[in-house]
């Protein structure tokens, strides 16, 4: 089974699910029905799937995992790291005072 028929059947569950989203029509490219399957996924009340459901679920997830990769912690970039790079100044608020300037 490819990513877009996961994508397709994933979609069709959560719609046979809830029955308010029958009549969402279904996009017809693999970017929208995705960002359609992302979208029901976050609106799905917690509960219960059918083992079905959560074992394409988990391929397609971590299928894209896979693909795109993991960024750990430490590669993340400081805001030091970008106050350096572009020389911009930083203000640090508190409260609506301003307490240093950095340049």
């Amino acid at each position: 089974m490819n990513r877009e028929e996961r994508v397709r059947i994933l979609i069709d569950y959560l719609k046979k699910e809830n029955t308010g989203y029958a009549s969402l029509a279904d996009p017809v490219d693999y970017t929208g029905r995705r960002r359609l399957l992302r979208s029901l996924m976050n609106v799905r009340w917690p509960g219960e799937a059918d083992p079905e459901y959560t074992r394409i679920q988990d391929e397609l997830l971590k299928e894209e995992a896979e693909q795109k990769g993991i960024v750990e912690w430490g590669q993340l970039p400081t805001i030091g790291s970008h106050v350096r790079r572009s020389r911009m100044w930083i203000r640090y608020l508190s409260g609506g005072e301003i307490l240093q300037d950095f340049p």
